[in-house]
């Protein structure tokens, strides 16, 4: 569906003449070096002074929309706290592994599942930034990350009580009563059995 708001927009965009002048030749730049269609419509679009079709055409440059620092700080707080979680579970023993199978009955989480697609678009983005393109957490790189449903309370919710022991984490992985400790958490247990 066609947004007709976006074209009586206040924040249309209206480029100065040095911008237009910069515009006109960056388009001719591209059009020598591709076959860019793009940069025929902008070209197009900016010499008919059809800015509002510029701000329509490329709505993925013009948006309002900026990552809230505080959502990427809960993204890093988390990613650090799963990286954690996982290897700690992996260096389980087998018996260990065991004893929290039979402790939880299998109601509970060893792995970061990511953010909702749908509810949890900016955490989303902000976790793929930092592991596919600034390389932060690579551990998780390659994982879907879209876990189709929220998330977000769930981990907060552990990671309430994670930032406790985190500080003592430096040099050792979690030990097997803190791991069933932030797991036992009734806020998580009803998200884990919703499933």
């Amino acid at each position: 569906m066609y947004n007709s708001e976006r074209l009586t927009d206040e924040k249309n965009f209206v480029p100065t003449g040095a911008e237009k002048l910069s515009l006109y030749l960056l388009t001719e730049i591209l059009k020598e070096i591709s076959d860019s269609s793009e940069s025929i419509l902008l070209q197009k679009l900016l010499l008919g002074g059809h800015y509002w079709a510029i701000n329509s055409e490329f709505t993925g440059i013009f948006h309002n929309h900026v990552d809230n620092p505080k959502s990427a700080q809960q993204v890093i707080n988390i990613l650090d706290m799963w990286y954690i979680i996982e290897n700690s579970y992996r260096k389980f023993s087998t018996q260990d592994k065991k004893m929290i199978e039979d402790h939880f009955k299998g109601n509970f989480r060893k792995e970061f599942m990511g953010f909702s697609g749908n509810d949890e678009t900016e955490h989303l983005g902000i976790a793929r930034i930092f592991i596919d393109d600034l390389n932060k957490f690579g551990y998780f790189k390659g994982r879907n990350l879209n876990s189709h449903f929220p998330t977000l309370s769930e981990n907060l919710a552990i990671y309430s009580k994670f930032k406790e022991i985190r500080p003592h984490l430096a040099d050792r992985d979690l030990e097997l009563s803190e791991f069933i400790e932030l797991e036992h958490n009734p806020i998580i247990l009803v998200h884990i059995l919703r499933r």
